[in-house]
This record gives structure tokens, C-alpha cells and sequence, in this order.
């Protein structure tokens, strides 16, 4: 708890991103389950939804009140035993994190964003492509004043455009909603706009 409490409010927010992205995540496990009978594991899905839920139900609050860091300390260490449980990323990682993949791997020279704040941010068009209401993640960024707005964080309408239809093909073998949902450029275009006109 004292080494997250003494990180720098960036790095807490991106601790807050990264348990954000739960939501979507755990959504594209489920469906490469039903799509393809990857085995998914309900208790780690029910530790990391729980990960999850407590940043959904928790007020915003001075950053690094002890009460807060107990509660993000709680979340971050529910995620990474949901990990060790499943063996493998899929209770915290889903299409939100490849974006943040093709990022990390092909922008790297144009862009730097903290992980969890990048995963944050693709988890607002993950939700959207997977045909679901945006306002749970919409509410929590907002709360918390995560940066996703993706010009603040030198992502431009032709970077997130390409990101995007870049993201499945950096983990090949991972089945989310990037496989069957419509990357053209005009829809993720319509989508930056929307990120940049709800976020500050």
C-alpha cells in the first residue's frame, strides 16, 4: 500500500484504467468461450468482476486517502489472482488491450501513454463494439478524471484509426469482439469524435 500510495496521481490513474478494462475484458473471454470453446474459468471471472465493481462503486475521493489505496490495493491484487487462477491474461485482458498492444508496438515513436490509461481508453470503444451501454465505464472515467481523451494523449484520428484494425493481429490467438465486429475507417472515425467531444 505505501508503494502505490506513493506513486504519482498519473500512475494511480492508470491503476484505475487498468481495473476499468476488467469490464470488457471478461466479456471477450466469455465470448471466445461460446465461439470457441476456450475454457473459461468462473471463479477468476467472478474475482476479477469484483475487481471491478469495487472501482464502480467507489466515490471519488482524494487520490491518496489510505481508504482509497486500501480499496485500489484490494482491486489490483483481485486482477492478478484472477490471472493465476485462469493461468493466463484473459480475465483482465480482451480487445481493449490489444489496442493497447498496437500502440505500445507500432506507434511507440509517435506515442507514449501509460498502460492502464491506453487499456482505459480502448476499453470505451471495446464496450461500444460489443454492442453494449458505455455508461458504467463512461461514469467511472469521468469520476476519476482518467485522461482517455485520446488528442490529450497524442493518439490523432489516423493513429486510432489504424490501432484499432492493427489490435487483433498482436495476439493472433486470442478471440475477442475484434473478430467479428466492423473496423471500416468511417465507424472509428465516428467513434474518435465521440471520445473526443465526451472526454476533457
Amino acid at each position: 500500500m505505501n508503494i502505490i500510495k506513493g506513486a504519482p496521481e498519473r500512475q494511480l490513474l492508470a491503476g484505475i484504467g487498468d481495473t476499468v478494462s476488467k469490464y470488457t475484458a471478461l466479456y471477450d473471454w466469455k465470448l471466445a468461450g461460446r465461439k470457441t470453446g476456450e475454457n473459461v474459468d468462473d471463479f477468476a471471472c467472478m474475482l476479477s468482476y469484483m475487481a471491478f465493481d469495487s472501482i464502480h462503486h467507489c466515490e471519488r475521493g482524494e487520490l491518496k486517502n489510505p481508504d482509497f489505496i486500501h480499496m485500489l490495493t484490494n482491486a489490483l491484487v483481485m486482477g492478478g489472482l484472477a490471472m493465476e487462477i485462469a493461468g493466463c491474461s484473459r480475465p483482465s485482458s480482451g480487445s481493449e488491450h490489444l489496442f493497447c498492444h498496437a500502440l505500445e508496438e507500432n506507434h511507440s515513436d509517435m506515442v507514449s501513454v501509460p498502460h492502464g490509461i491506453a487499456t482505459a481508453m480502448g476499453s470505451y470503444p471495446a464496450c461500444i463494439f460489443q454492442g453494449r451501454n458505455t455508461q458504467k465505464i463512461e461514469a467511472i472515467i469521468k469520476r476519476f478524471g482518467i485522461p482517455v481523451k485520446p488528442s490529450a494523449n497524442g493518439v490523432t484520428e489516423d493513429i486510432f484509426v489504424q490501432a484499432w484494425q492493427e489490435a487483433a493481429a498482436t495476439r493472433s490467438d486470442r478471440y475477442t469482439i475484434l473478430n467479428e465486429t466492423d473496423l471500416s475507417d468511417t465507424r472509428l472515425k465516428e467513434i474518435y469524435e465521440r471520445m473526443e467531444e465526451s472526454f476533457t
